[in-house]
């Protein structure tokens, strides 16, 4: 009888520590990250969608005016989106890289994910135009 006595004390010992643990606030240097790079996200998909728009403008009066893009404005096009794209990728890596870390060991319950996200979408808003 006592041993069950002992393991029920330890199963009730590991959830309360888990559920005090599920409980935390996000640390403010998790957050700040998550959002630094949220941000840069956000901006570096705005400045794509900029840049796509200045080239098709460029296309569409070209077209007007019956000329057809040089071979250098293609190489030109060619290379802002191969540059983007790259960094688009770069940046996406970075993020899932720093999310699996902190999910790995710190963020484990869904409840604390909830709450990184939360925090980080606050964040997000002090920070990011």
């Amino acid at each position: 009888m006592t041993s069950y006595k002992i393991i029920g004390s330890l199963l009730l010992s590991s959830l309360w520590l888990w559920n005090c643990t599920a409980n935390q606030a996000p640390e403010t240097e998790d957050v700040n990250l998550m959002a630094e790079l949220q941000c840069e996200a956000r901006k570096l998909k705005d400045e794509r969608f900029r840049i796509a728009n200045e080239m098709q403008l460029m296309e569409d009066s070209l077209i007007k005016s019956n000329s057809p893009l040089t071979a250098a404005q293609r190489q030109t096009n060619d290379s802002i989106r191969q540059v983007l794209t790259e960094q688009t990728g770069a940046l996406a890596t970075r993020i899932t890289m720093a999310m699996d870390s902190l999910f790995e060991a710190r963020y484990q319950a869904p409840e604390q994910r909830d709450k990184l996200d939360e925090a980080v979408e606050n964040r997000l808003k002090e920070i990011c135009e």
